[in-house]
Protein backbone atom coordinates (compact mmCIF):
# COMPACT_ATOMS: atom_id res chain seq x y z
CA UNK A 1 0.00 0.00 0.00
CA UNK A 2 2.83 2.18 1.14
CA UNK A 3 4.09 2.39 -3.15
CA UNK A 4 0.52 2.80 -4.45
CA UNK A 5 0.66 6.10 -2.17
CA UNK A 6 4.09 6.97 -3.42
CA UNK A 7 3.24 6.16 -6.92
CA UNK A 8 0.22 8.24 -6.78
CA UNK A 9 1.80 10.81 -5.12
CA UNK A 10 4.44 10.92 -8.16
CA UNK A 11 1.52 10.45 -10.83
CA UNK A 12 -0.19 13.78 -9.01
CA UNK A 13 2.81 15.99 -9.45
CA UNK A 14 2.30 15.21 -12.90
CA UNK A 15 -0.86 16.29 -13.12
CA UNK A 16 -0.71 19.55 -11.10
CA UNK A 17 0.44 22.66 -12.56
CA UNK A 18 4.26 22.09 -10.95
CA UNK A 19 6.44 22.81 -13.48
CA UNK A 20 9.37 20.39 -14.91
CA UNK A 21 12.81 20.94 -13.08
CA UNK A 22 14.24 20.44 -16.41
CA UNK A 23 12.48 19.30 -19.97
CA UNK A 24 13.55 18.06 -23.15
CA UNK A 25 12.45 16.90 -27.08
CA UNK A 26 13.30 15.04 -29.67
CA UNK A 27 12.41 15.74 -33.19
CA UNK A 28 12.08 12.60 -35.28
CA UNK A 29 12.79 12.69 -38.85
CA UNK A 30 11.51 9.83 -41.07
CA UNK A 31 14.59 7.82 -42.57
CA UNK A 32 14.79 7.05 -46.13
CA UNK A 33 11.59 5.81 -47.98
CA UNK A 34 9.36 6.41 -44.85
CA UNK A 35 7.20 8.67 -43.89
CA UNK A 36 7.25 8.53 -40.09
CA UNK A 37 7.78 11.75 -37.80
CA UNK A 38 6.98 13.65 -34.71
CA UNK A 39 7.57 14.52 -31.71
CA UNK A 40 8.71 12.84 -28.32
CA UNK A 41 8.64 15.32 -25.50
CA UNK A 42 10.69 14.60 -21.71
CA UNK A 43 9.78 16.16 -18.49
CA UNK A 44 11.80 15.44 -15.27
CA UNK A 45 10.29 16.12 -11.74
CA UNK A 46 12.15 15.12 -8.94
CA UNK A 47 13.72 12.36 -10.59
CA UNK A 48 10.61 11.09 -12.56
CA UNK A 49 10.53 11.69 -16.50
CA UNK A 50 7.13 11.64 -18.55
CA UNK A 51 7.72 10.33 -21.58
CA UNK A 52 4.88 11.46 -24.09
CA UNK A 53 4.49 12.08 -27.64
CA UNK A 54 2.70 12.15 -31.10
CA UNK A 55 4.11 10.19 -33.83
CA UNK A 56 2.37 10.48 -37.34
CA UNK A 57 2.73 8.77 -41.00
CA UNK A 58 2.34 5.62 -39.65
CA UNK A 59 0.20 2.51 -40.93
CA UNK A 60 -3.61 2.47 -39.47
CA UNK A 61 -4.16 -0.01 -36.04
CA UNK A 62 -0.03 -0.54 -36.43
CA UNK A 63 2.16 -1.41 -33.86
CA UNK A 64 5.92 0.03 -33.59
CA UNK A 65 8.91 -0.31 -31.21
CA UNK A 66 10.42 2.71 -29.30
CA UNK A 67 13.76 3.10 -27.91
CA UNK A 68 16.46 5.04 -26.94
CA UNK A 69 19.45 4.95 -28.62
CA UNK A 70 23.44 5.71 -27.54
CA UNK A 71 24.37 7.94 -29.92
CA UNK A 72 22.99 11.33 -30.49
CA UNK A 73 23.58 10.89 -34.24
CA UNK A 74 20.68 9.84 -36.85
CA UNK A 75 22.77 9.86 -40.13
CA UNK A 76 22.78 7.13 -42.55
CA UNK A 77 19.82 6.08 -44.54
CA UNK A 78 18.46 4.45 -42.11
CA UNK A 79 19.96 6.30 -38.81
CA UNK A 80 22.51 3.72 -38.73
CA UNK A 81 25.27 6.59 -36.61
CA UNK A 82 22.26 6.27 -33.72
CA UNK A 83 24.23 2.95 -32.86
CA UNK A 84 22.65 0.89 -30.39
CA UNK A 85 20.13 0.50 -27.20
CA UNK A 86 20.96 3.26 -24.54
CA UNK A 87 22.08 0.43 -22.14
CA UNK A 88 24.71 1.50 -19.37
CA UNK A 89 24.26 -1.51 -16.81
CA UNK A 90 25.64 -3.61 -20.08
CA UNK A 91 21.34 -5.49 -19.15
CA UNK A 92 19.72 -8.00 -22.06
CA UNK A 93 17.44 -6.13 -24.24
CA UNK A 94 13.50 -6.90 -22.58
CA UNK A 95 10.10 -5.47 -22.00
CA UNK A 96 10.41 -1.93 -19.73
CA UNK A 97 8.10 -4.21 -17.31
CA UNK A 98 10.81 -7.06 -17.51
CA UNK A 99 13.00 -7.64 -14.47
CA UNK A 100 16.13 -7.25 -16.98
CA UNK A 101 16.19 -4.50 -19.92
CA UNK A 102 17.90 -1.97 -21.62
CA UNK A 103 17.56 1.51 -19.98
CA UNK A 104 16.40 2.63 -23.40
CA UNK A 105 13.48 -0.30 -23.83
CA UNK A 106 10.37 1.49 -23.89
CA UNK A 107 8.29 -0.79 -25.10
CA UNK A 108 5.42 -0.32 -28.07
CA UNK A 109 3.31 2.26 -29.15
CA UNK A 110 -0.10 1.64 -30.93
CA UNK A 111 -1.47 3.64 -34.23
CA UNK A 112 -5.22 4.87 -34.04
CA UNK A 113 -7.21 4.69 -37.84
CA UNK A 114 -5.59 7.47 -39.06
CA UNK A 115 -1.85 6.00 -38.24
CA UNK A 116 -1.45 8.40 -35.65
CA UNK A 117 0.08 7.39 -31.99
CA UNK A 118 0.02 9.23 -28.96
CA UNK A 119 1.61 8.18 -26.01
CA UNK A 120 2.36 9.11 -22.01
CA UNK A 121 4.46 7.48 -19.18
CA UNK A 122 6.04 7.49 -16.55
CA UNK A 123 9.84 6.02 -15.99
CA UNK A 124 12.68 5.94 -13.59
CA UNK A 125 14.86 4.64 -16.08
CA UNK A 126 16.96 7.13 -17.38
CA UNK A 127 16.79 11.37 -15.87
CA UNK A 128 17.57 14.77 -18.38
CA UNK A 129 19.88 15.65 -15.11
CA UNK A 130 21.94 12.91 -14.06
CA UNK A 131 25.17 11.63 -14.56
CA UNK A 132 26.58 10.19 -17.78
CA UNK A 133 25.59 6.64 -16.68
CA UNK A 134 21.56 7.39 -16.58
CA UNK A 135 21.23 10.98 -18.54
CA UNK A 136 19.86 11.04 -22.02
CA UNK A 137 20.48 14.46 -23.49
CA UNK A 138 22.48 13.87 -26.58
CA UNK A 139 20.98 10.79 -27.14
CA UNK A 140 18.69 9.57 -30.23
CA UNK A 141 15.10 8.37 -30.12
CA UNK A 142 14.14 6.23 -32.71
CA UNK A 143 11.10 4.47 -34.02
CA UNK A 144 11.35 1.10 -35.53
CA UNK A 145 8.99 -0.59 -38.30
CA UNK A 146 7.88 -3.49 -36.54
CA UNK A 147 6.38 -4.32 -32.74
CA UNK A 148 8.95 -5.38 -30.11
CA UNK A 149 8.45 -8.87 -29.30
CA UNK A 150 10.67 -8.00 -25.83
CA UNK A 151 12.58 -10.85 -25.78
CA UNK A 152 14.98 -11.43 -28.86
CA UNK A 153 18.56 -10.03 -28.48
CA UNK A 154 19.64 -7.95 -28.70
CA UNK A 155 17.42 -5.46 -29.60
CA UNK A 156 13.80 -7.58 -29.58
CA UNK A 157 13.32 -8.30 -33.39
CA UNK A 158 11.81 -4.62 -34.01
CA UNK A 159 12.97 -4.14 -37.69
CA UNK A 160 14.67 -1.50 -39.32
CA UNK A 161 14.79 2.39 -38.19
CA UNK A 162 11.66 4.61 -39.95
CA UNK A 163 12.20 7.62 -37.85
CA UNK A 164 15.05 9.13 -35.14
CA UNK A 165 15.36 12.34 -33.65
CA UNK A 166 18.20 13.83 -31.12
CA UNK A 167 16.92 14.31 -27.40
CA UNK A 168 18.00 18.09 -26.77
CA UNK A 169 17.31 20.37 -23.78
CA UNK A 170 14.42 23.12 -24.66
CA UNK A 171 13.85 26.44 -23.32
CA UNK A 172 10.44 27.93 -23.00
Amino acid sequence: MKNLIVILAVIAGFCSTARADIMARAELSHTEGQTAGGVVNFDEIKGHVRVSGKLTGLSANSVHAIHIHDNGDCSGPKAEAAGAHFNPAGKRHGGPNSDEHHSGDMGNIRTNKQGIAEFSFITTEFSLTGGATSQIINRSMVLHKKEDDLVSQPAGNSGSRIACGIIRIISE
